[in-house]
């Protein structure tokens, strides 16, 4: 399968740049959908138009009508190791996950970017989300070296359910070889791997955030304090186990 083209096995999506007013409006429209996002909280089409213009790009997943069923936009940055991409938003439509399209948008995004003499990409996720941390530190191959607090600040209940924007910051060194390893179907990890530090929580975070919104908080605020404290230390979450009822983040030392 060829750059460009999903691995989906109910429906096959072409991913391409997004430079048409059609296209960023799309786009508009389908972050709303993806994350019930209000008007106030989505990327509008000025601020596509400029990523386009500066350096960073706006990546969608077409079904065969044409329709965008996907996407992902990144801005150019830099810091004192150098230049990287910075990732915003990745989404796919509810019906179109769990068939590989959201991996294949990030590979995408990979081989534009090593084209472009990018080698690191830069995220944030809530490690509350544990099958979004699945993804990005089991199936991509990133680790993530910082934890934000209320990142975010104060967003709608649609997407936080009360709960405070905490985000771990994902680094995927995409030439690594622990990138590599992931990416040609094999395991980042040795064969006995139970880091030198977890943190675990429950699976049903979110349900919980609902039924039971103070005991989510007490749950949000000891794994906040457990990342602080072992990232503190210079340890760097490098992958990620899911049992039946909980989720235990691993932590180790780390180089790429």
């Amino acid at each position: 399968m060829g750059p460009g083209k999903s691995p989906g096995k109910k429906i096959a999506c072409t991913l391409r740049l997004c430079r048409t007013h059609r296209e960023l409006e799309a786009f508009v429209r389908l972050q709303k959908r993806v994350f019930g996002l209000t008007d106030h909280e989505t990327y509008p089409e000025r601020s596509l138009v400029v990523m386009n213009k500066i350096g960073g790009a706006v990546l969608g997943a077409f079904d065969p009508k044409d329709r965008m069923v996907g996407f992902l936009n990144w801005l150019p940055a830099w810091d004192r190791e150098g230049r990287y991409f910075y990732s915003l938003a990745l989404g796919v439509l509810a019906r179109h996950r769990d068939q590989g399209l959201g991996r294949a948008i990030k590979l995408e995004q990979r081989r534009l970017a090593l084209k472009a003499g990018v080698e690191r990409i830069q995220w944030t996720f809530d490690p509350l989300w544990v099958k979004n941390a699945f993804f990005n530190l089991e199936r991509l191959g990133a680790v993530a070296r910082q934890y934000i607090p209320n990142h975010h600040g104060e967003l709608s209940p649609n997407t936080q359910a009360g709960l405070a924007t905490d985000r771990l910051e994902a680094v995927w060194y995409l030439r690594s070889g622990r990138v590599k390893k992931v990416l040609a179907g094999g395991s980042h990890r040795r064969a006995v791997h139970a880091g030198k530090a977890q943190v675990t929580l429950p699976l049903d975070v979110w349900r919980m955030a609902n039924e039971h919104p103070r005991r989510a908080r007490g749950v949000q605020q000891r794994v906040r304090r457990e990342f602080l404290r072992h990232l503190s230390r210079g340890l760097v979450v490098t992958g990620i186990q899911l049992g039946t009822d909980s989720a235990t983040y691993l932590l180790d030392r780390y180089q790429p």
